[in-house]
């Protein structure tokens, strides 16, 4: 017997199924996602033989990759709240999140099966309620539900239970902002069901969707959850948080995954988003990657030389990485110097510095002098506007090769993801400026490699891929 959960009969939700080299199919209907289709692997459709609790083989989950705003603004006003030193710093710009990619995953709470977006960002796993209001990003007065920009919402059912007096709360850097309450409910990834997941549900957004995503999935740790105490819906209060396990520690801590790692294999081919498995290793016949790992500590961000006490150590926060430097280009034989500008003779030696993996930015944010030096091996086809601080490229430029070293293994990034464009038509380079705060490897990078996030060595590994 097949099953995914408690969904049933998923194709009356999603479109439909067919056999394709011996893998099932599902087609996402057209009011749902247009000219989308999900890849289940044998993973995902396994049979019956043990019962979910039981559940150990890994989950990989097909991922859907849809054009929508990067939500790094998250990560941006978290990471830029905190200087390099480690001490507070309110007077770090923010770069506008940029039109991008986002890749969305199959889950569902209880019986109600949605997409949301993968975030190696944040902690929360939430989805919008049905009958939630729509406010205003610019002028906080309420909209029609269609402005925000779901996809479907959640019909709360028998098997939630709220907390009482808590709250969700979460304030983003450029406006958007989600208020709702926080309680348990079953959600169901692959054949597993996770039970009592601490989730929050959406009442009141200031929201910019993508018109098919209805929440998050958050992979990071706990210190970066949004349940509060208190009842008051209030955007504003200063109240204490609570924190809870993210859903994936709480698949480690109640056994119900073989090994305490997740990947994540995101793919820039158009026909399919990528593979995020739970529990171990991709199939490797859904993702080709070297045998070579590069293998660094997860480390405490604002602090490069701690690495964390225990595997969920509280001081924990996203999965923040040593970047060892960046080769200059004019040692690849690939390289071909633009004729307006050679900048090899200056190329920046910048090594050791912090950078978190999210899987939630669409870009590369790097100190400024590396950005700079990357951005000239556009030559005259880039150019930086300090209005909107960003670097914005002729989207017909030819991309420069580059690459940065990762745990002494060098990883080359590929000119078809340094060139990302909007929709209103302009396009920006898949590299910007960090400014000073923490940089942050984002789906650029992530597209080159297949990332292991090791929570029970707290340590990461990188292989590459085509």
């Amino acid at each position: 017997m097949l099953f995914l959960c408690h969904l049933g009969d998923i194709s009356s939700h999603f479109g439909g199924r067919e056999q394709k080299d011996g893998h099932e199919i599902l087609f996402v209907a057209s009011n749902d996602i247009q000219d989308a289709s999900v890849l289940l692997t044998p993973q995902i459709l396994s049979a019956s033989a043990q019962s979910q609790s039981n559940a150990k083989a890994p989950i990989s989950l097909p991922l859907t990759k849809i054009s929508a705003k990067s939500i790094s603004h998250s990560v941006l006003r978290r990471i830029n709240s905190v200087d390099t030193s480690g001490e507070p710093n309110s007077t770090i710009p923010i770069t506008s999140a940029v039109e991008g990619q986002v890749f969305l995953a199959p889950i569902a709470f209880a019986d109600e099966p949605f997409l949301v977006v993968i975030d190696t960002g944040s902690s929360d796993t939430w989805v919008v309620r049905q009958r939630s209001a729509c406010i205003s990003i610019t002028t906080g007065l309420r909209e029609g539900q269609d402005q925000c920009a779901f996809g479907p919402q959640y019909v709360a059912s028998s098997s939630f239970t709220e907390i009482p007096d808590q709250n969700f709360n979460v304030s983003y850097g450029d406006g958007e902002v989600l208020i709702g309450i926080v309680g348990y409910e079953e959600v169901c990834l692959g054949n597993v069901t996770v039970p009592s997941q601490e989730v929050g549900l959406v009442d009141i957004a200031a929201w910019n969707g993508d018109g098919k995503s209805s929440g998050i999935l958050g992979l990071a740790y706990p210190s970066l959850t949004s349940a509060y105490a208190g009842d008051e819906q209030d955007s504003e209060q200063d109240s204490v948080e609570e924190e809870y396990e993210p859903i994936f520690i709480r698949m480690i801590t109640h056994g119900l995954i073989e090994q305490q790692i997740f990947t994540l294999a995101i793919s820039r081919d158009e026909s399919s988003g990528g593979i995020l498995t739970l529990g171990g290793l991709p199939d490797p016949r859904d993702v080709v990657y070297g045998d070579d790992f590069a293998t660094v500590p997860i480390e405490v961000l604002g602090s490069p030389q701690m690495n964390g006490s225990s595997r969920f150590d509280p001081d924990y926060t996203f999965y923040t990485i040593s970047i060892d430097g960046f080769p200059n280009p004019n040692a690849s034989s690939s390289f071909a110097p633009s004729p307006q500008e050679s900048p090899h003779s200056r190329w920046p030696n910048v090594t050791n510095i912090q950078a978190v993996i999210d899987s939630g930015t669409t870009l590369i944010y790097l100190p400024y002098p590396v950005t700079k030096s990357i951005n000239s091996l556009f030559g005259s086809q880039a150019n930086y506007d300090p209005t909107v601080d960003t670097w914005f490229v002729d989207c017909n430029a030819t991309a420069p090769s580059w690459s940065l070293t990762i745990g002494g293994q060098n990883f080359n990034i590929n000119p078809l993801d340094m060139i990302i464009q909007g929709l209103d038509g302009s396009c920006v380079s898949g590299v910007q400026d960090a400014f000073n705060g923490f940089s942050i490897l984002g789906d650029v990078f992530l597209k080159t490699v297949l990332a292991v996030f090791d929570l029970g060595n707290a340590e990461m590994r990188f292989a590459t891929r085509q």
